[in-house]
């Protein structure tokens, strides 16, 4: 087995929140490191020769983290980045591991994923909750808004449900009219620029935000039996969040 260890560069005390998960992949705390940075190791590491592996599964995890960390922190100023720095393999520094990575192709480099209840260890394994994490990853924008209502909407499909029982039909108009629309959303919108006129009721950045989480957060709980729990503020105990 090859130890591949990780640093990630300094991301706030988000990250200790995660010293005690190791089901999928492990983070600690390097204290001999000033500013204070952290370690990750991984499950899916043990087994990989080449760093350009291990480069691929720890980006698939950062992704996961920024995703979830952006998708709970209702204030976008309290968003974390996870960033990898350098590789260590059984003690050593590694250099030039970094390749192109299709994260959409993560499973042809998993091992089998540990089965766990809580929401990151389950994105290894269930393609909703890391699609649902990747968008939050790329941004939390109207048009990344939408395509999580996509997701959420054909997840209820497949399971012979509708995202009418969910919401408002007003709501959800008012919702997509304004994520599709360039005339309301610019550049952050959906669509790009054509005729179609501003529709007659639009949501705030804010409103939107908070329709799209609170739909996702009711489907989790029906479906998944997870109460994702949002932070409205920074937060001193993050032990307390249950992830």
């Amino acid at each position: 087995m090859n130890n591949w260890t990780f640093e990630i560069l300094p991301s706030g005390n988000y990250l200790t929140s995660f010293s005690k998960k190791p089901e999928n992949f492990s983070i600690v705390e390097d204290f001999s490191a000033m500013p204070l940075n952290f370690l990750l190791t991984s499950t899916h590491f043990a087994k990989k020769e080449n760093p350009e592996d291990v480069y691929i599964i720890a980006s698939f995890i950062c992704a996961m983290l920024t995703g979830f960390s952006t998708l709970i922190h209702i204030d976008p100023k309290e968003h974390f980045s996870v960033i990898l720095g350098d590789l260590f393999k059984n003690g050593e520094k590694v250099y030039n591991y970094k390749c192109n990575v299709n994260l959409l192709k993560i499973d042809d480099y998993l091992d089998e994923p540990a089965e766990s209840e809580e929401f990151i260890n389950q994105s290894f394994q269930d393609e909703f909750i890391r699609n649902i994490l990747f968008y939050c990853n790329d941004g939390w924008t109207l048009g990344n808004m939408y395509k999580i209502s996509d997701e959420v909407s054909q997840f209820l499909k497949e399971r012979g449900d509708d995202v009418s029982n969910y919401v408002s039909k007003s709501d959800y108009k008012a919702f997509g009219a304004t994520a599709n629309n360039f005339s309301v959303s610019g550049l952050k919108a959906r669509h790009g620029k054509n005729n179609n006129k501003a529709p007659n009721r639009i949501m705030t950045i804010e409103e939107a935000s908070s329709f799209i989480r609170e739909l996702l957060r009711t489907v989790l709980e029906t479906y998944l039996g997870f109460k994702l729990q949002l932070i409205e503020r920074d937060k001193e105990d993050f032990e307390t969040i249950e992830f």
